[in-house]
């Protein structure tokens, strides 16, 4: 039997990493892939009246949010892609029976303003992510998203460096209570869930 030729091993290499890439799909798709349990990319933890749970949100969710109402061309969409990309993004969300848990567990008008403050700029105090590896991941970046009690959790924005867990089997979500009543929460995630997401085709 004759050697098979060092390129035709890499093409061969090439092609299957290409076909195992989740084809991309609309920006409608992703959010519904997202939000499939099955799917691996959404977790919640259970307390009572309180919930907790963390989904998973790609980047490229995050383009399509800021690239809408804009003319969207290849260099606008890979300028963004590159500024976003090295992230790996979680929405956090707390709801008490529904409810804005921000609003709803506060029992006076100091523990409502020390919660703010924490959630606000100091979530790392009380979060941080560790992998399979034993490793601990902090945050690289919050974001708390304010709604006034309108709407039916207290939800922050999380950004993790994606360099940090690509090569992981997995990575957990750690929450310490912080005041709003759903002490110690732990949320795993599977990286090759994570890894496995499709992207959106933003030019067809």
């Amino acid at each position: 039997m004759s050697a098979i030729s060092v390129p035709f091993v890499s093409v061969i290499c090439l092609f299957l990493v290409q076909s195992c890439s989740p084809e991309p799909v609309t920006e409608e798709a992703l959010q519904a892939y997202v939000r499939e349990p099955g799917n691996g990319l959404i977790k919640t933890s259970k307390r009572g009246r309180l919930e907790v749970s963390a989904v998973y949100r790609p980047s490229d969710l995050i383009v399509a949010q800021e690239q809408r109402g804009k003319a969207t061309n290849e260099a606008t969409v890979q300028k963004l892609k590159e500024k976003y990309g090295d992230y790996a993004y979680f929405v956090l969300s707390i709801s008490d029976n529904g409810k804005d848990a921000l609003y709803s567990t506060a029992g006076s008008y100091q523990q409502f303003s020390d919660n703010l403050q924490k959630l606000s700029f100091r979530m790392n105090d009380y979060l941080h992510m560790t992998t399979s590896a034993k490793d601990t991941v902090y945050l690289t970046d919050h974001h708390f998203s304010r709604m006034h009690g309108m709407g039916g959790s207290t939800q922050v924005l999380l950004a993790f460096d994606r360099n940090q867990i690509k090569n992981e089997g997995w990575v957990q979500l750690n929450l310490k209570e912080m005041g709003l009543g759903a002490g110690r929460v732990n949320l795993r995630f599977d990286v090759k869930d994570i890894l496995n997401t499709p992207g959106i085709d933003f030019l067809n």
